[in-house]
């Protein structure tokens, strides 16, 4: 019947909750289109000298590379970016009751495996970690190895378990971007804690250089300093779920709230669709919070990413909520006081690959110089 709910949430990650909740059948759109400004691709930067060649769409690399990955020389590592993690990390608006046992339990299952046990472990509960690096490498290859050099620092926001961080750079590595430093952030102390000894293992490997890793709220990152890093990107903005508080405190878990937020966008009665528009305001408000720090701690002129995204309960007919593709636009940029050049802002599907949900798209935007 319309609107009955199949579940799909069988292991969400403990960074990003990847996996679906699919409703049949999917709605229209409430929202109005608003106007698309025209879109020019990526010019890469020339690499400066001594730097990492940039890497084709199709992963080929220049002559220079070195085809085991390994840099060709040992530059000085760069100065780390100094900064604290907060002592008190303040509470989250997605923090409520159960929505981050998916997550927890993932960490449960994980704790205390070793790097080698982790990369054949699924990934994010769905895919082994190669089979999700290979469905990343593209996007990868496409939207940061070119304005990447060696030596950078990047940045994942809500960084989880550290994985994801991991594959990229491995994927930057073997596409000749050497030496670079990593950092990030997740909301959960047990993800930051996996993520501390994935990437001690990993510097070991000689993957990437371990920068900082906080305990933190991706939508406050004031602990860290603006203006800091070549590549700021995050596996998932992971979306507000009952975003108006309409049920009781006793609701548990994701599968009701998503249900309670669907439904709405079934509905015929007035008032009911006047809280589904002021639900996905406040969804768009709260993605607009997180895109908003990654662009303030990204370098002028780098690149701010945000990868796995779905779209809003109405648009997609399921998943676990989030904004519609037209949402990213030059008006967005305006509203929300983003220092970006609107016409930077790309986007692509997700590459649909088996045990992995297959109607989510990346988005790509440049800091303005």
């Amino acid at each position: 019947p319309a609107g009955a709910l199949i579940l799909r949430l069988d292991g969400a990650s403990c960074c990003r909750p990847r996996g679906a909740l699919a409703f049949a059948p999917p709605v229209r759109s409430h929202r109005r289109r608003r106007g698309r400004s025209s879109r020019r691709p990526f010019v890469p930067r020339p690499p400066a000298g001594g730097g990492a060649t940039s890497t084709s769409t199709n992963g080929s690399s220049s002559d220079n590379d070195d085809p085991n990955g390994s840099s060709p020389s040992d530059p000085r590592p760069p100065p780390p970016i100094s900064y604290s993690c907060p002592p008190t990390p303040g509470s989250s608006l997605n923090d409520k009751r159960g929505d981050f046992d998916l997550y927890l339990d993932d960490c449960e299952t994980n704790d205390g495996l070793s790097l080698d046990e982790l990369r054949a472990a699924p990934y994010d509960a769905m895919a082994p970690f190669d089979v999700g690096k290979a469905r990343m490498r593209p996007w990868i290859l496409r939207r940061f190895a070119p304005y990447l050099e060696s030596g950078d620092s990047i940045y994942e926001s809500a960084c989880g378990q550290g994985l994801n961080l991991l594959l990229t750079a491995e994927v930057l590595r073997e596409a000749g971007v050497h030496d670079i430093t990593v950092y990030g952030n997740d909301y959960l102390e047990s993800s930051v804690r996996i993520a501390e000894r994935v990437w001690d293992a990993a510097e070991e490997e000689g993957v990437a250089r371990k920068g900082r890793f906080c305990v933190g709220d991706s939508a406050d990152l004031s602990h860290v300093p603006s203006d800091s890093f070549d590549l700021v990107f995050t596996g998932y903005v992971a979306p507000l779920f009952d975003p108006l508080n309409l049920l009781p405190e006793s609701a548990e878990g994701i599968k009701e709230k998503v249900y309670n937020s669907y439904r709405l966008c079934l509905s015929s009665d007035p008032a009911e669709l006047r809280l589904r528009d002021l639900e996905q305001s406040r969804q768009e408000v709260w993605f607009a919070r997180w895109v908003s720090e990654m662009i303030r701690v990204a370098k002028p002129g780098g690149v701010v990413c945000a990868e796995m995204n779905a779209e809003s309960l109405c648009r997609s007919g399921g998943d676990f909520g989030g904004v519609d593709k037209e949402w990213w636009n030059e008006d967005t940029a305006e509203e929300y006081g983003w220092d970006v050049d609107p016409s930077s802002i790309v986007m692509e599907d997700v590459l649909s690959m088996p045990g992995w949900p297959g109607d989510r798209y990346h988005v790509a935007m440049r800091k303005r110089s």
